[in-house]
């Protein structure tokens, strides 16, 4: 299948860079039927680490049982929404002029042409005010406009403290200092641990943040073209 997924500009340069392989996602679990609570990570066991299905079955202390839908799967592709912009609209043609924060500094702002359906393009020209953001949400990115394809090598479910050095570089993390590196002093976990807690809300943080050691849906892709059933 053909899903979207979500990046930040700092992310989508990782994967520009060829140094963003992996991406931990959080599992954001119902609340308990009986208690109306959400359960506490270290309440929760599972089967298997390795997701063979698209169903994963969870176990929450002392009985509570329940199976959650993997959001992405092995082989899925998926396309990634980032932050963008409008550049220009050619309204007799019906042209968008699409351009990528992440590559706001290259040549032309890594604009890009593209057609959308009238509907799209009805909507995004009335929106085109004085007052029109230079910089949109990633989420509200239509897809016409994806540029970045990636194919689902690998899906494993673990906690977040889990995560190797290692993995910590492939999921685009580096040392803080890499003129003075030490690795003791500078590891690529501990960049990793302040990208995530930067993509926690505050509200979510008690929930979610690191110190919390949430269970996570730990995702290898691949990059590629754009996939052949890709049909906009």
């Amino acid at each position: 299948m053909i899903k979207p997924i979500l990046f930040n500009a700092e992310m989508v340069r990782a994967i520009l860079d060829g140094r963003k392989k992996n991406t931990r996602r959080v599992i954001k679990f119902p609340r308990n039927r009986f208690t109306g609570e959400i359960p506490k990570p270290d309440d929760i066991k599972i089967y298997s680490p390795l997701v063979f299905s698209d169903k994963i079955s969870f176990h929450v202390k002392p009985f509570y049982r329940f199976d959650m839908k993997v959001p992405y799967e092995r082989g899925d592709f998926l396309y990634i929404r980032e932050t963008w912009g409008i550049s220009n609209l050619d309204y007799d043609d019906k042209i968008t002029y699409i351009v990528y924060k992440t590559s706001e500094n290259e040549k032309d702002g890594g604009c890009r042409i593209v057609r959308l359906p009238d509907d799209k393009f009805e909507k995004l020209y009335d929106s085109m005010a004085e007052n029109s953001p230079q910089w949109r949400p990633s989420i509200h990115m239509p897809k016409e406009a994806a540029r970045i394809f990636l194919r689902v090598t690998d899906v494993r479910v673990e906690r977040l403290q889990d995560i190797t050095d290692a993995e910590a570089e492939r999921e685009g993390a580096q040392p803080q200092n890499p003129f003075d590196y030490d690795v003791n002093k500078w590891p690529n976990k501990e960049h990793f641990k302040e990208i995530w807690n930067s993509t926690i809300k505050k509200s979510d943080f008690e929930c979610y943040g690191w110190e919390v050691n949430p269970w996570v849906w730990a995702y290898e892709f691949e990059e590629c073209g754009k996939p052949e059933e890709w049909i906009i």
